[in-house]
């Protein structure tokens, strides 16, 4: 691993590499039908839009199948993206509304969260035993617990949306607030109210 780390971060010798393709120059090639353009562009967020569903559905079949629908519906309207730069957030925006969609057809505003029934007592990493106070690390640490799980159930369907954009997706506060359709002054607020009563909520279910 070391090695491999340090061949990744050698210089490049010989001729300069080539520079890597913004998702700007790529989105606004993919508008004007480019071949391979939107295909590059899938291959740089494919794993972003999945995670997020994953995360949302807790399915990873239903997920796959929400990301598919994604993309074919964001090369059906590539041509009609006037502002390249911004195309993460129009393509999480895409995202967002797929869900939506899909919560509705199964006859429900979000997603079943189960709570904690206690039968589970999942190992807590050594900052979070210790009180660490940032709850973006606690919620790094708890990703897959049955203790997040049970905190997520507790938060607004808006304060997990962002949650889900901002720290399983990847998106910057600019780009979440693309998704959606929010104010980046919005988004901040949102997210500041969910991590802190997500830090709350760890808390309160560590000790009970």
């Amino acid at each position: 691993m070391t090695i491999l780390l340090a061949e990744l971060h050698r210089p490049p010798s010989g001729p300069a590499a080539a520079p890597v393709d913004t998702d700007a120059d790529l989105a606004a090639r993919a508008a004007c039908g480019e071949p391979g353009a939107f295909a590059a562009l899938y291959q740089r967020h494919v794993e972003a839009v999945f995670h997020y569903f994953s995360f949302r559905v807790r399915d990873a079949s239903v997920a796959e199948d929400l990301t598919q629908d994604v993309f074919i519906a964001a090369l059906k309207a590539a041509r009609t993206l006037r502002e390249p730069e911004r195309f993460v957030g129009w393509l999480m925006r895409i995202a967002h509304n797929r869900l939506a969609n899909h919560w509705r057809s199964a006859g429900r505003t979000s997603e079943p969260l189960e709570a904690l029934d206690g039968s589970t007592e999942p190992h807590l990493p050594p900052a979070t035993q210790h009180g660490a106070t940032d709850p973006t690390d606690m919620l790094d640490a708890l990703t897959d617990a049955p203790r997040l799980t049970a905190a997520l159930a507790r938060l607004t369907p808006l304060q997990h949306d962002v949650v889900a954009l901002r720290f399983i997706a990847g998106l910057s506060v600019a780009e979440t607030a693309e998704a959606l359709g929010r104010s980046v002054n919005a988004v901040k607020n949102v997210q500041h109210q969910a991590l802190v009563k997500l830090r709350g909520e760890l808390v309160s279910i560590q000790i009970a």
